[in-house]
């Protein structure tokens, strides 16, 4: 039993007792049960969370592979949408591929982008800067009708080429041009 008192004045207290049945106390270990599990399954879904975010970078990094075309020119087709967080995930990789291999210049595919959102805009422009910064140019192939009205708004001062398709850009011996 449960027993609850209350003194409603210096004279008199107030008792009630509470019979418990097997009933309640069965109630109570199961409810206790669950919140364990309920626990359990909270670290779970945290440590799956965790796991899927890994993984989410690592797919984020794959969007875009970089790829030695010859000893001046650097290939980075995009997959997906470009956001802030894929541009962040390839730039420092795509930096440290410039400065080691000396490209002159770098081509961006974008023929299996989706879209582009204003923070992946401005990240890009700022990894066109440091281009600029290291004498790299930029060129840029694949580009949807949606994707030019996103991209005439990147303000660097460093040189960048819109060639139609790939297969123009390396078919034609006036790339790259440091123009």
């Amino acid at each position: 039993m449960d027993v609850h008192a209350k003194r409603n004045d210096p004279t008199l207290l107030s008792l009630v007792i509470v019979l418990k049945d097997s009933q309640l106390e069965h109630v109570a270990g199961q409810l206790s049960k669950l919140r364990e599990r309920l626990r359990d399954t909270d670290y779970d879904l945290f440590q799956e969370k965790e796991r899927t975010l890994e993984l989410l970078q690592k797919v984020r990094g794959l969007s875009a592979p970089c790829i030695q075309l010859d000893k001046q020119r650097l290939l980075i087709p995009l997959f997906g949408d470009l956001t802030e967080e894929q541009v962040l995930a390839f730039t420092p990789r795509l930096l440290v591929r410039i400065y080691e291999t000396q490209a002159d210049t770098v081509i961006f595919d974008l023929t299996a982008m989706g879209r582009i959102n204003d923070d992946g805009l401005r990240h890009l422009d700022s990894l066109l800067q440091s281009f600029s910064l290291m004498g790299t140019s930029s060129i840029f192939t694949g580009v949807k009708p949606e994707h030019a009205k996103r991209l005439h708004r990147i303000r660097t001062k460093q040189p960048m080429c819109f060639v139609a398709s790939l297969q123009d850009v390396l078919s034609s011996d006036k790339w790259p041009s440091k123009s």
